[in-house]
């Protein structure tokens, strides 16, 4: 036990007078503050220690250690809120980087989409909802690649039967003289063209014959007369 009066041999503080160690010594918790020796302002707390001879543990810590430990506390709380903030701060970036980025991608592809493009495709694998949006949008464009596909081949079949009988309606109207006579199976020498000369021949050779026969019967006629 030390005196609870005068000073403390080891740090030269003034504890307290009398009457307050007397206060101490009967309450079981309290804490006050006073000035030392060297006129420096001390905070003094002291408990009663259960289960002992009736001792009370008092601890005294200046002032000017207790600024300087909640100043460093200061500049801790300063130092790792800013770290937090910057961490924050990379992280908001990261963040909105890694979603812009898509986004842009996005509007490339629609872009070169809407140009004709139909090879525009999305190389996102993420999966979120951006990557749901570009697996839609590449299932998207294979449709519409394959319909269009689709119409280009049925249009170009179109096309060409459309030419077959175009060059088969030339052949069977012109006969050998159609310009499409060698690309065509199943030719026709004579055409309408063809034909209709002919007939015109066979019509005419009917009228001589029609006209001689009429000429015969003259004849027969001034026979019997």
């Amino acid at each position: 036990k030390k005196p609870l009066g005068g000073r403390d041999p080891n740090n030269n503080i003034n504890l307290i007078e009398d009457s307050l160690a007397t206060n101490i010594l009967n309450l079981s918790e309290t804490n006050f503050k006073s000035k030392d020796t060297r006129n420096e302002k001390t905070t003094i707390y002291s408990k009663k220690i259960e289960n002992s001879p009736n001792w009370t543990l008092i601890v005294t810590v200046k002032d000017k250690e207790i600024n300087s430990t909640a100043n460093k506390l200061a500049e801790y709380i300063f130092i790792y809120s800013l770290i937090g903030i910057i961490i924050v701060v990379v992280f908001s970036i990261m963040i909105a980087t890694s979603l812009s980025k898509p986004i842009e991608k996005m509007e490339k592809e629609f872009n070169n989409l809407s140009q004709g493009n139909l090879n525009a495709k999305l190389d996102i694998k993420s999966k979120d909802e951006i990557g749901k949006l570009a697996t839609n949008f590449n299932f998207f464009v294979e449709k519409l690649y394959n319909t269009i596909d689709s119409i280009i081949n049925l249009t170009s079949e179109i096309v060409n039967s459309n030419r077959l009988i175009n060059h088969s309606m030339d052949n069977l109207i012109n006969g050998k003289d159609s310009d499409y006579y060698e690309e065509i199976n199943g030719k026709i020498d004579k055409g309408i063209v063809q034909l209709s000369h002919s007939i015109a021949i066979v019509l005419d050779n009917v009228k001589s014959q029609a006209a001689s026969a009429e000429q015969s019967l003259a004849a027969l006629e001034e026979i019997t007369a």
